[in-house]
């Protein structure tokens, strides 16, 4: 990071400290004054949850006198127009989140009150712009709210340390957030865990599993985009008309402009039966009618706020007359495929909706791996021995073989937990162990399995062996988990959780975080090598984003991303800001087939890209070994090596004869030699160029080398390809001598090369120009 950042504050309590991305905050508040304000706290908390509670009252009661359509109306199209231009998360206001949870709150209300509206004349604007104000106000005395609550907790919950009250309150804050994935996924998530549904929903509401979809189609669209879509087609209509020609006595503009108002001011695209075509039948099991629903005012602590489990969540249409309508878009999108799941059991108790949903999600995640990792081997539903037999299996759900890598994957399709966590926060850390804990306990265990044998077997349930694996051809082995329902906050630092007792910090993702991956990498070598630095910052501590995809933005903006944390002082903490804004920009106009977004990159010179794509094509074992290496290089690093490519092919050309690249360091350093080949240059032999780079590690008393080897042909293009890392342990003992004293040559001749260049002088302090990578006062100056 800069030494100085670009913003800075500090009142004596709180300093915070902004280096673009990151801010830094870090408490100077006493022991003293901490325990003041948590008194305060405590001692104000009845009369701020009784403010809360008369509030929620007034709210209900209003709400229960007005026009239910006029008043659903108003809240969405509020959204709407709050919404136009943002395109990332990062973009909304305040304002505008608070403005997209009126439609979701007031419908609950209304599903849950009679309803005393009594027709008039007045205009209810006023009215309806003051309920908006106060909803605002709620949400932002809940906020407040939520210190005052976990002051109390610890005398609630003593079981509870300070590290798990935090993230108690933090899971509340983060439970009100909405958008599960992209608008381009949405269809796409429902298709592939639907599909397998397709005889149940036939049976069960006469409709098939493509009409469903259809219809999940039709109405995303409505309300998303329906109403742009109908200004555009009048508004193009209009002037096509020309100047000439009186609009008022067009036909068949009075008939679009019907349609206009019906779409633009009415209900049309927000009535379900007409927008999608379903049944009634089908319709109903999704929807509550007015007051139908008494859970959400049941009169116990925190009856009626809205950070309860809300029933437009169970249910996401409501029915008022005799129409079925929905207003609220994430509502719809985020909770349908759980109220779907939810209705047909209720339809038909004795379905076995769980085991449908295992196979489906697993095939889904099976088919996106094999799509991210083309080539590569996938087994499915795999058994194990447990404990040295296959009398009680083992079993995994996914294991894949890409080249030297295997990625070992749990699939966990389970429901997470709906209830608030601030009121059921022991269901949470259950869910959380569930659909965490456990996957990362069964990864470790089929790791352990796979590894302790050079060719394990598995097994198909029949316990017949469905395939060996080759273990000693794997370099790099990545352990996930993946889940249906997004458990993004939590997910994408779970490794940082207290209540979770991980075994090999498996990196945990939803299938809507792998849809992305699949779309932006478009090499199966850079993902892999993103899956390594992810891997990387289960390890950092301070490293610990609410959101998966902060992980992927840092990785184009930092590439080795983990780096940029690791000397981040224990007493301060790491907020990041950001870093998925360029995601969303390129992911969500992505909807709209006429907009072409800016995909954002990593900062990759050509001769990456060169590299990564013959490497693809070539028949090297471990081609994501050698990407790995190479894209671990720092940019700066990556540039040299590239330049150095260049001007070796020259200057083998100009001398005929072959030059030799090589970068050395001590600790995490690149220790590597270069050999690169060309038609019109002779080069060493194999052992030659082994006993050159050996030599180097022995003279350097190295942890490493890497012999990396280019053959061009008279084009520059690549012919073939060499890596090789070699270890201390590969020298032989009778070849230790020989290999010290030819480091020792060579190094003396790059000193006198260098004195005779420099008019003899080298200082103590600098490199050594042996290349050795140490001081010369350390080095050649003492041998």
């Amino acid at each position: 990071m800069k030494s100085k950042p670009d913003d800075y504050f500090n009142n004596g309590i709180v300093e915070m400290a902004r280096w673009g991305r990151h801010m830094l905050m870090k408490n100077h508040i006493t022991k003293e004054q901490h325990q003041q304000q948590m008194d305060h706290w405590k001692s104000s908390y009845p009369s701020k949850k009784r403010e809360i509670d008369s509030l929620v009252a007034s709210i209900r009661e209003r709400v229960s006198k007005c026009n239910p359509i006029q008043l659903l109306t108003f809240a969405s199209d509020m959204f709407l127009m709050s919404d136009i231009g943002i395109s990332s998360e990062i973009e909304a206001s305040p304002e505008a989140n608070k403005i997209s949870r009126m439609t979701e709150y007031v419908q609950s209300i209304l599903v849950s009150t009679e309803n005393h509206y009594v027709e008039c004349d007045e205009d209810p604007s006023a009215e309806f712009f003051a309920l908006q104000a106060d909803i605002e106000k709620l949400y932002d005395s809940i906020n407040e709210f939520y210190f005052y609550w976990g002051a109390c907790l610890k005398d609630w919950h003593p079981e509870y340390d300070d590290d798990t009250i935090k993230e108690i309150v933090e899971a509340q804050m983060l439970y009100l957030v909405r958008g599960n994935r992209y608008q381009i996924h949405e269809i796409e998530y429902y298709e592939k865990l639907l599909g397998i549904h397709d005889d149940e929903f036939r049976s069960a509401y006469g409709l098939s599993a493509t009409e469903i979809l259809d219809g999940i189609k039709k109405l995303q669209h409505a309300l998303s985009q329906g109403k742009f879509d109908a200004l555009n087609k009048f508004g193009a209509m209009f002037d096509s008309l020309g100047c000439c020609e009186d609009p008022f006595k067009n036909e068949a503009l009075k008939e679009a402009g019907k349609g206009f108002v019906e779409k633009v001011f009415g209900t049309k695209l927000r009535d379900v039966i007409e927008v999608t075509g379903w049944n009634e039948k089908f319709v109903s099991s999704l929807a509550y009618e007015i007051n139908e629903e008494k859970e959400f005012f049941d009169g116990s602590e925190f009856s009626g706020w809205p950070i309860k489990d809300l029933p437009i969540q169970k249910k996401p249409f409501i029915k008022v007359g005799d129409r079925y309508y929905c207003f609220d878009y994430y509502s719809f999108v985020d909770n349908f495929y759980r109220a779907l799941q939810k209705s047909l059991k209720r339809v038909d108790t004795d379905y076995n909706w769980g085991e449908k949903q295992k196979e489906a999600s697993e095939g889904m995640v099976s088919e996106m791996l094999a799509q991210i990792l083309p080539g590569c081997t996938v087994y499915t539903d795999n058994y194990y021995p447990q404990n040295g037999s296959m009398k009680n299996p083992a079993e995994n759900d996914i294991i894949v073989v890409f080249h030297d890598t295997m990625l070992i994957v749990e699939v966990k399709a389970g429901s997470f937990v709906y209830t608030p966590p601030f009121i059921d926060f022991g269901n949470h850390i259950v869910s959380y162990k569930s659909l965490i804990e456990k996957a990362d306990h069964q990864c470790k265990r089929t790791y352990d399995y796979l590894m302790s044998k050079t060719n394990p077997e598995i097994y198909n349930a029949d316990k017949s062996c469905k395939a060996s694996i080759n273990t000693e051809r794997i370099k790099d082995v990545y352990m996930m988990s993946v889940t249906v329902d997004n458990i993004n906050s939590f997910a994408a630092r779970a490794e940082k959780l207290n209540f979770l007792q991980l075994k090999c910090n498996a990196i945990s993702i939803s299938v809507d975080d792998l849809m992305v991956y699949r779309d932006f990498f478009e090499s199966p070598l850079l993902f892999l090598h993103f899956l390594k630095q992810r891997r990387q910052a289960t390890q950092v501590v301070k490293l610990a984003p609410n959101d998966e995809l902060d992980h992927l933005g840092m990785y184009i903006k930092h590439n080795c991303y983990c780096l940029q944390f690791i000397d981040i002082p224990d007493d301060t903490t790491l907020r990041l800001y950001g870093y998925r804004e360029e995601i969303d920009k390129y992911f969500c106009p992505q909807y709209h087939p006429h907009l072409n977004p800016p995909k954002p990159s990593l900062n990759l010179p050509d001769f990456y890209n060169t590299i990564l794509e013959y490497l693809m094509i070539s028949p090297l074992d471990n081609k994501s070994e050698i990407a790995s290496y190479l894209l671990d290089f720092s940019t700066d690093a990556k540039e040299q090596f590239c330049e150095q490519i260049k001007r070796v092919i020259s200057r083998q050309r100009e001398i005929e004869d072959y030059s030799v690249i090589n970068v050395s360091g001590t600790g995490d350093s690149l220790r590597y030699t270069c050999f690169v080949h060309q038609p019109e240059v002779k080069q060493i032999s194999d052992k030659e160029k082994n006993d050159y780079v050996m030599s180097m590690l022995v003279w350097n008393d190295e942890t490493d080398r890497v012999m990396i080897e280019f053959c061009f042909d008279k084009d520059e293009n690549i012919q073939w390809m060499k890596f090789e890392r070699f270890m201390p342990s590969d020298v032989m003992d009778s070849e230790r001598e020989r290999l010290f004293e030819l480091g020792k040559a060579r190094a003396k001749r790059l000193v006198k090369k260098h004195l005779a260049s420099s008019k003899g002088k080298i200082g103590r302090n600098e490199l050594c120009p042996c290349g050795s990578g140490k001081k010369y006062k350390k080095c050649c100056l003492r041998n």
